[in-house]
């Protein structure tokens, strides 16, 4: 019985963040719209909001992983993808305005986007090690393991809606 109610609730929390996932796809589809025409790339969108706040010591690097692509708030840098770096549609322009946000939410004190920082990276090592260990104990046919892995996935997915609110919130305002 305790087993259902937990996948129940898994089942939940991950429609849950699904719903939101689609929300902001959708909200950036609408912003695509309005955006037509922007010849600024994600880049240039960064600098403005920096110079705005005059947050001249933060930079913006380029990278080649998407999955780099993040406010660091140790070393000062906007990690930007070479496409929303150079890209000039809703979706690269959200990012890139994103992680300039984070930077300027920082730098004025923002306990969550402090928080987020140190989870972020906790978090995307946390699901890896997750569906490993789901598919591990799959083979093994040991459900200890993976009662246990997926009590983590509904940690991790509570943590997400968390994030995912927040950052609904925000990308909601944007457009």
């Amino acid at each position: 019985m305790i087993n259902i109610i937990i996948y129940a609730l898994i089942g939940i929390t991950a429609l849950y963040s699904f719903i939101n996932y689609i929300i902001i796809c959708i909200t950036l589809k609408k912003g695509n719209n309005i955006l037509k025409g922007n010849l600024l790339s994600g880049c240039e969108v960064a600098s403005k909001l920096l110079e705005q706040e005059q947050l001249n010591n933060i930079y913006i690097i380029e990278t080649k992983n998407p999955l780099e692509e993040r406010y660091d708030p140790n070393r000062n840098v906007i990690r930007l993808s070479n496409k929303v770096f150079n890209g000039t549609n809703a979706t690269d322009i959200c990012i890139a305005s994103f992680e300039s946000m984070y930077a300027i939410e920082d730098n004025n004190g923002n306990k969550y986007i402090k928080l987020r920082n140190i989870l972020l990276p906790v978090i995307s090592i946390l699901i890896y090690i997750i569906f490993v260990g789901i598919i591990v104990s799959l083979i093994l046919n040991d459900f200890k393991f993976f009662n246990i892995f997926i009590g983590m996935f509904f940690i991790i997915n509570l943590i997400d809606i968390i994030l995912l609110n927040k950052d609904k919130e925000l990308i909601t305002k944007l457009f």
